[in-house]
């Protein structure tokens, strides 16, 4: 939805409301966007950047159109609460005062109703790579003892206790457990030759998560969807201390 505000592009009008992207390239999602006076690329790649740090913006996306399907609910379609919502983040986002006019007055007074609801909120730690120690160089000698330790980061960098994760041992086996207090996972096996370790974490990818691409309008994600991050140790090209993060919105498109 276009709307006109004079604090918005210059006067001119600005598109307000949700975009359609594929994460993974398979799994259909809503985001709104932040940096309302930077170009929305498309079609492009988004990686996954730090998570939307205020409070205010947290809880509209988790109370409000599409989290929360009618609302807000003085407005009649999902079009103008799509508009509403991402007026209300821009204020948050990037300071844009819409207080008084602005063009649809419903919207805008929904946006307004918006801003005045908003409370303090958090968006929960994210499983965002899969770091593996020590580095793959080569392979061990058949019949040797192997271990290898899988640490979860956050998207703040931050290891994460308690994850549950998947391991598969090529030749030898698989299993399941939960990363211990310092976000860390050890498996140790006997080298039967060639083994190839794999780890798995899925997680939900929560409502607030940001994404971004130099030069181009943040991304938010507006509704939970399925997450996967995957790391692999014993194979050539994967020497070195390996980070695996699933995260890239691929596809975007309006």
């Amino acid at each position: 939805m276009t709307v006109i505000h004079p604090n918005l592009a210059g006067g001119i009008g600005a598109k307000a409301g949700t975009f359609n992207v594929l994460i993974d390239c398979t799994t259909p999602s809503l985001v709104y966007c932040v940096g309302a006076d930077a170009e929305l690329c498309f079609p492009a790649e988004y990686e996954q950047a730090p998570d939307i740090t205020s409070p205010q913006i947290i809880w509209i996306l988790n109370n409000y159109y599409p989290a929360v399907p009618g609302m807000p609910s003085e407005l009649s379609t999902d079009v103008e609460r799509k508009a509403a919502v991402q007026l209300a983040i821009w204020h948050f986002s990037d300071g844009i005062d819409i207080s008084t006019g602005g063009n649809d007055p419903l919207v805008f007074a929904a946006a307004n109703a918006i801003i005045a609801a908003a409370q303090t909120a958090a968006v929960p730690a994210t499983p965002t790579s899969i770091v593996l120690t020590p580095p793959y160089v080569s392979p061990p000698a058949p019949g040797s003892p192997v271990t290898v330790t899988a640490t979860v980061y956050d998207q703040n960098g931050v290891p994460m206790p308690n994850v549950p994760l998947h391991y598969a041992i090529a030749h030898v086996g698989a299993g399941d457990g939960f990363t211990d207090a310092n976000g860390q996972f050890t498996v140790s096996w006997i080298e039967a030759g060639n083994d190839v370790l794999t780890f798995t974490v899925n997680y939900t990818i929560p409502i607030g998560l940001r994404w971004t691409l130099e030069g181009c309008q943040d991304l938010i994600q507006g509704v939970t969807v399925p997450g996967r991050l995957i790391a692999t140790w014993g194979e050539e090209q994967l020497v070195g201390t390996e980070g695996s993060t699933w995260g890239a919105i691929k596809g975007l498109y309006r």
